[in-house]
């Protein structure tokens, strides 16, 4: 009876043990999938993901929008105080897309000086006009 009642204690510790490392694992999984946040400062000084998706934040520079009518696409300047970076978009703008307002772009980084953005949120919560 004692031998039961010890298995049985094992068996429990045994599928404890193991939903704590399946938590682990998906945590770690998890953290692994995040994609990262760059200001336009940020590409140029730091070593950025280049060709992997990240997000870029910035203010539209005044001006700087224009259609690429060879590519199909706009292009337009992505600033912050320090740097900035012209982005490439291939989709429809948001109707509230405006030069001077901060963007949250999605896509990837080519180089120091050019992003190809695949998503626009335009006027970002939370994020202070300083951009």
């Amino acid at each position: 009876m004692v031998r039961v009642k010890h298995m049985a204690a094992k068996k429990y510790i045994i599928i404890i043990m193991l939903g704590i490392f399946l938590l682990l694992f998906g945590g770690v999984l998890v953290w692994l999938n995040q994609e990262i946040e760059y200001a336009p400062a940020d590409v140029q000084v730091d070593k950025v993901a280049y060709h992997q998706p990240v997000y870029l934040l910035g203010r539209v520079a005044e001006g700087s929008l224009r259609y690429l009518s060879q590519d199909n696409a706009y292009q337009f300047i992505v600033q912050d105080t320090q740097a900035s970076i012209t982005v490439l978009f291939s989709h429809l703008l948001p109707s509230d897309f405006h030069e001077g307002k901060t963007v949250r772009l999605h896509g990837q980084l080519r180089d120091e000086t050019h992003f190809f953005a695949e998503t626009i949120h335009v006027s970002v919560p939370g994020v202070k006009s300083s951009v």
